[in-house]
């Protein structure tokens, strides 16, 4: 049987109608009643709306850390990384956790791997963490604080 563009486009809207449909049902948490029947409560819900986006909501008076790699090459020029840049190749969140648990192995193999993506040479590194509180009216900056640091002569110190 063949179907026409006007079928299928009728197929498509059922589709989507459907899915929306679900995700409304989900976000009203309509099967979701206590005392009643619990079918509609997470994590049933998965594709539809059982994801953690908002799940590390921070209210005033919280605070929240802030990891930065300051990398200074060969030549004297200095860099800053972010952990959560995940286009920097390779990504320095990896480098990151590497300072922060002592593993040698792991930074000079990601050391390796920048140098060599990037054609330049690493003399110092420095993992520094800075507190954010949150107000009101958005956040404070508190103390930057060296964590690590790492050097071609010495390691990991």
């Amino acid at each position: 049987m063949k179907t026409t563009a006007r079928q299928q486009r009728t197929l498509v809207i059922i589709f989507l109608s459907t899915v929306l449909g679900f995700q409304a049902v989900a976000s009203f948490r309509v099967f979701c009643v206590q005392g009643f029947t619990r079918i509609g409560c997470a994590p049933r819900l998965w594709p539809f709306l059982d994801y953690p986006m908002y799940s590390e909501l921070r209210r005033p008076g919280e605070s929240t850390t802030v990891w930065l790699v300051r990398v200074e090459l060969a030549g004297g020029q200095q860099v800053v990384l972010d952990p959560l840049d995940l286009a920097a190749k390779p990504p320095p969140r990896h480098l990151a956790k590497a300072l922060l648990d002592n593993d040698s192995d792991r930074v000079q193999r990601w050391i390796a791997k920048y140098e060599n993506a990037n054609g330049v040479t690493l003399d110092h590194l420095q993992l520094e963490e800075t507190c954010l509180l949150f107000t009101k009216s958005g956040f404070e900056e508190g103390e930057t604080q060296v964590v690590r640091n790492w050097s071609s002569e010495g390691g990991i110190e």
